[in-house]
C-alpha cells in the first residue's frame, strides 16, 4: 500500500519539486529535448522542403529522446553526457521504428509525434522546481575521490595531499568511519569537506549545516544526521580526524603530466598568425579541387588519380594546422574542432560531391529493404537476413517517410554523417581516460586518417558502430573500477590487476543515480546493436569481457547479461545466418595476405588494384605493430594503456569463430583502429627529444600519407564503385517491371541490385545470378558455343530469364581481371544479334535482354 501511495499524483509532483533546478549540462539537455520535440512535431506537417524536414527529424532522433531523459540525471562531464545522450537517443528512436516493423503497424509520423510529446513532457518536468519557484535540495556528490587538482604556477596536475574524500550523509544509529569505501554506495545528499593543502596548518574545521528554506520540509522527513546537546554547537571533529600529514592512497599515484616549457617562437608565430588561416585555406583549396576535378577521369588508381593537386594541398594544410595547435598544448579547442570537421569533409564528402549516385553496389541492397518497409510497413520474408535484423532499415525508412527525402540522397551522404558521429563518443572516451587535453583531439584525428575500411556507407554496421562506441563509453566513464588493491582470488589475478592499475588515471566520481542510468543505457544500447547487426554484438561483448576480466570495469554481471541478450535473439534466427555461412571458421593470415579488398580471382588484375592491396596491408601492419610497441614500452606503468590495448586486440578473437563471408577482417580492423589511434597518439606525445617544430613537420608527412592510403583503400575501386544515373534507372526499371518469379542474370554482381521494394518478388529473393562461369576468360571473342552456354544457363532456371549488362560491370571485370577487355562488349553485340534474346530495356550505360528462345 505504501508503494502505491508514493505513485499518487501529489507525491509525484512533490518529488519533482524536490529535485534540484537543472543547471549547466542538465539545463542544456532539458532545453534540447524541449526544443527538438516541439520542432520535430511542428515542422513535419508544414510545407517545408524535404531536406529541412530531414535535418530536423534527424537532429531529434540523435538528441531529442535521450536529452529529455538524461536531463534528470547528473552525469558529470559535459562531453560524456552529450555522447551518452546521442547513443541513447539513437537507440530509443530506432527501437520504436523496429517495433512498428515487427508488429506491421507502420505509422511513421504518429510514432514520431509520440516521441516528441514524451520528450517535451520529460524536459518540462526537469524544469518543475524552477517553474514553481523552488530551488530543491542541493545535489552534491557522494563518497569518492575528488578530481585531480592543477597547480597553475607549475603547470602540472597532482593528487591533493590529503586526497580529500566526500563524506556521505550518515543515517542515525549507524557507526561512522572516516575511510568509508566508495563501493559502499552511500546516499546522494552529502557535504563536501574543503581540501586541506600540504602547506596548511594542523587544524580541523567545524562544519555547521545550512538548510535552505525550501528544503526544510524535505529534511524533516529525512533521518537525523546529528543531534547536538541543547545549548552546545554542532562539532564534527569527532567524526573528522585531524590531519597531521598528507593522506596517501595505497595504490601507486599517477605521475604528474609534464608540460614542456619554453615554447618555440616559430610555433607561436605560425599558430597565432596563420592558425585560422590554415583552416580557411584548407577549405578553399578543397572547394577549388572539387571544381577542377571530374569523376570521368577516374581510372585504375581510383579517386586520387582524378583529383586536382589542390586536393593534396588542402589535406596537408588541414593536418599541419591541427598538429601546430596540438604542439602548443591544444589551447584553442574551437580551432581543433574545426580542423577535425574539415578533415572529415575532405576524406568523406569528396566522392558524393563528384558522383551523384551512392557509391558501392552493396549500398543499393540496403536501399531496397528500406523501400520495402516504407511500402509494406512490415517484414515480408523472415528468411531474408536483412529483414531478420530490421532495426536500421526501419529507422532510415521512418526518417525518409516523415521527411519526404529520397533514400538515394540519404545514402549518398551517409558516410559523412556516420564518420562525424563516431568522433563524439570516441573523444569522450579518451577524455575520461587521460588528463592530457591533447590526446583526445589527437586520437580523433589519427582515427580519421587510419580508417580505410569502407564500412561507413548506409548500412547496419555503420549504425551499430556508433552504438558500440557508446557502449564502451558507458563502461569506461560510469562503470570503471576504482584503482587500488582488490581482494580477488586467485592471487595471480590480483597481482595482474594491480599491475594493470599501475599509473591508471583517477576514476571520475559517479553517483548512484548516474550509475543506474548508465547500466540502463548500456543494456538498451546493446539490445539495439543485437537487433541491428549480426556480428557487431559479439565484438562489443568481447571488448566488455576483456575489460571486466582484467579488472578495468566492475560488475561481472555485465558479461552474462550481454551474452544472454545476444544468444536469445540469435537462436530463433540461427537458420538464417547459417544459410549465409556466417559461422564458418576463418584463417586470419590467409585472408589478410591474399588481399583485404574483397574476394578476387587468381588473376592479379590491374596495377591499381595491386597497389591498393599492398598499401592498406602495410598501413594495417604498421598500425598494429606500433600499437604493440607502445604497450611493450609501457610495461612499467601499464595503467595508461591498459584499456586501449585491451580494446585494440580483443576483436581478433572473433576471427576464430566467425568468417562473416570472408569479411570479418574488415570488422576486426574497424573495431581496433580507434584504440590503436589512442596508443599511437600516446606514443607520439612521448617523443620529447625531437624538437617540436621538427616533430610537427614529420607528423604532418606521416599522417597525410596515412590519410592518402586510407583514401586509396576506401575509394581505389571508384572506377566500378560509382554508377551513372542511367545504370540506376535501368536497374530500377528491371526490378519494377520484371514478371513475378523471374530470374535476373548478370556477368558480375556489380550493379545497383535490389534497390526497389519489389526485389523480393523475383527468384532468389532478387539476387542476380552470376553468369561468370559460362563466359570465356582467356579471350575476348564470343563464339556460337559461348552463346549456346549462355542460352543453356538461362534455360536451367525454368523461369523467365533476363540478362543485364552495364558499364560498371565492364570496369569491374577489367579491375579484377575476371575476363579480357572487350569481352562484355562482344557479348552485348552477340546477344543483340541472337534470335533467342531481345532488348527489354536500353540506356546509354545499361541494357537488359529478355530470353525468348526455346
Amino acid at each position: 500500500m505504501s508503494r502505491l501511495s508514493t505513485l499518487a499524483p501529489g507525491r509525484l509532483w512533490e518529488a519533482l519539486l524536490a529535485r534540484p533546478v537543472p543547471t549547466g549540462v542538465n539545463a542544456a539537455l532539458a532545453w534540447t529535448g524541449l526544443g527538438l520535440g516541439v520542432l520535430a512535431a511542428v515542422v513535419v506537417p508544414l510545407p517545408v522542403v524535404p531536406v529541412a524536414k530531414f535535418f530536423v527529424v534527424l537532429a531529434f532522433a540523435c538528441f531529442g529522446p535521450g536529452a529529455a531523459l538524461l536531463a534528470h540525471v547528473r552525469l558529470g562531464d559535459a562531453v560524456a553526457a552529450w555522447a551518452m545522450t546521442l547513443v541513447l537517443s539513437l537507440s530509443l528512436f530506432a527501437l520504436g521504428a523496429a517495433v512498428m516493423v515487427w508488429t506491421a503497424n507502420w505509422h511513421p509520423y504518429p510514432e514520431l509525434l509520440g516521441y516528441a510529446v514524451v520528450a517535451v513532457l520529460s524536459s518540462t518536468a526537469a524544469f518543475a522546481p524552477a517553474l514553481a519557484g523552488r530551488a530543491g535540495l542541493p545535489d552534491g556528490p557522494t563518497a569518492g575521490p575528488l578530481p585531480r587538482q592543477r597547480d597553475r604556477r607549475r603547470g602540472v596536475f597532482y593528487e591533493p595531499a590529503d586526497t580529500t574524500r566526500v563524506l556521505p550523509r550518515i543515517p542515525a544509529q549507524r557507526p561512522v568511519a572516516a575511510d568509508l569505501r566508495p563501493e559502499e554506495r552511500p546516499a546522494e545528499r552529502t557535504a563536501v569537506i574543503p581540501r586541506i593543502g600540504p602547506g596548511d596548518v594542523e587544524s580541523t574545521q567545524v562544519i555547521k549545516p545550512g538548510v535552505p528554506a525550501a528544503s526544510a520540509g524535505r529534511l524533516a522527513r529525512e533521518p537525523v544526521l546529528f543531534q547536538p546537546p541543547a545549548g552546545r554547537p554542532l562539532d564534527l571533529t569527532r567524526w573528522i580526524p585531524r590531519i597531521r600529514e598528507p593522506i596517501r592512497e595505497t595504490v601507486a599515484e599517477p605521475a604528474p603530466v609534464r608540460q614542456r616549457t619554453g615554447e618555440p617562437w616559430i610555433l607561436r608565430l605560425v599558430s597565432v598568425v596563420f592558425g585560422p588561416a590554415f583552416l580557411v585555406s584548407s577549405v578553399l583549396y578543397w572547394i577549388a579541387a572539387l571544381r577542377m576535378s571530374s569523376a570521368a577521369k577516374v581510372g585504375d588508381y581510383g579517386l586520387l588519380q582524378a583529383m586536382h593537386p589542390y586536393f593534396y594541398v588542402a589535406l596537408g594544410l588541414c593536418v599541419f594546422g591541427f598538429l601546430v595547435e596540438i604542439a602548443r598544448g591544444a589551447r584553442r579547442t574551437w580551432l581543433l574542432a574545426g580542423y577535425v570537421v574539415v578533415l572529415i569533409l575532405i576524406l568523406h564528402a569528396t566522392v558524393p560531391s563528384l558522383v551523384y549516385e551512392p557509391e558501392y553496389a552493396w549500398t543499393y541492397k540496403h536501399i531496397g529493404v528500406i523501400e520495402l518497409f516504407k511500402a509494406r510497413g512490415g517484414i515480408v520474408n523472415v528468411t531474408d537476413i536483412y529483414q531478420a535484423w530490421p532495426t536500421f532499415f526501419a529507422t532510415v525508412a521512418q526518417l525518409s517517410a516523415v521527411s519526404g527525402l529520397g533514400t538515394l540522397r540519404i545514402a549518398a551522404w551517409a558516410p559523412v554523417f556516420f564518420d562525424a558521429l563516431d568522433c563524439l563518443p570516441l573523444f569522450a572516451i579518451v577524455r575520461s581516460l587521460t588528463d592530457d587535453r591533447r590526446l583526445p583531439y589527437l586520437t580523433v584525428l589519427i582515427f580519421s586518417c587510419l580508417n580505410w575500411v569502407a564500412q561507413d556507407y548506409l548500412s547496419p554496421q555503420a549504425f551499430t558502430y556508433v552504438l558500440a562506441l557508446g557502449a564502451v563509453l558507458i563502461m569506461l566513464r560510469w562503470l570503471r573500477r576504482v584503482p587500488g588493491p582488490i581482494s580477488v582470488w586467485p592471487r595471480w589475478l590480483a597481482r595482474l590487476w594491480k599491475w594493470l592499475h599501475t599509473g591508471l588515471a583517477e576514476v571520475p566520481y559517479v553517483s548512484r543515480r548516474a550509475e543506474r542510468a548508465a547500466l540502463f543505457t548500456l543494456y538498451v544500447v546493446y539490445l539495439l546493436v543485437v537487433i541491428s547487426h549480426q556480428l557487431s554484438p559479439y565484438l562489443v561483448a568481447l571488448s566488455a569481457t576483456g575489460l571486466v576480466a582484467l579488472g578495468l570495469v566492475k560488475s561481472w554481471r555485465i558479461v552474462p547479461i550481454l551474452l544472454g541478450i545476444s544468444v536469445v535473439y540469435l537462436l530463433p534466427h540461427y537458420d538464417v545466418v547459417d544459410h549465409y555461412g556466417l559461422f564458418n571458421g576463418l584463417n586470419i593470415f590467409s585472408t589478410f595476405l591474399h588481399g583485404t579488398q574483397g574476394v578476387a580471382p587468381d588473376a592479379v588484375g590491374t596495377a591499381g588494384r595491386a597497389l591498393s592491396v599492398k598499401l592498406v596491408q602495410i598501413l594495417s601492419v604498421l598500425m598494429w605493430g606500433l600499437s604493440a610497441l607502445t604497450v611493450l614500452t609501457s610495461r612499467e606503468r601499464l595503467g595508461p594503456v591498459a584499456v586501449p590495448a585491451t580494446l585494440a586486440f580483443a576483436p581478433f578473437a572473433v576471427m576464430f569463430g566467425q568468417g562473416y563471408g570472408g569479411e570479418a577482417i574488415y570488422r576486426v580492423y574497424l573495431f581496433s583502429v580507434p584504440w590503436c589511434a589512442y596508443l599511437l597518439g600516446t606514443l607520439a606525445l612521448r617523443l620529447r627529444r625531437i624538437p617540436r617544430p621538427v616533430g610537427v613537420v614529420g607528423a604532418t608527412a606521416l599522417l597525410t600519407a596515412a590519410a592518402l592510403v586510407s583514401i586509396q583503400g576506401a575509394h581505389g575501386q571508384l572506377t566500378f564503385d560509382r554508377f551513372s544515373r542511367t545504370e540506376v534507372e535501368a536497374s530500377r526499371y528491371a526490378y519494377l517491371h520484371l514478371p513475378r518469379d523471374a530470374v535476373l542474370i548478370a556477368p558480375a554482381g556489380n550493379f545497383p541490385a535490389k534497390l526497389t521494394a519489389t526485389y523480393g518478388d523475383l527468384d532468389a529473393n532478387g539476387d542476380p545470378q552470376n553468369l561468370l562461369n559460362s563466359l570465356p576468360t582467356d579471350r575476348s571473342t564470343i563464339t556460337s558455343d559461348d552463346m549456346a552456354a549462355v542460352d543453356s544457363f538461362a534455360q536451367g532456371y525454368r523461369a523467365p530469364a533476363y540478362v543485364i549488362l552495364t558499364h560498371s560491370m565492364i570496369a569491374y571485370g577489367h579491375y579484377f581481371g575476371y575476363w579480357r577487355d572487350g569481352m562484355l562488349e562482344n557479348l552485348n553485340a552477340a546477344m543483340a544479334k541472337s534470335p533467342a534474346w531481345k532488348v527489354f530495356y536500353q540506356a546509354p550505360d545499361a541494357v537488359v535482354y529478355q530470353y525468348v528462345g526455346g
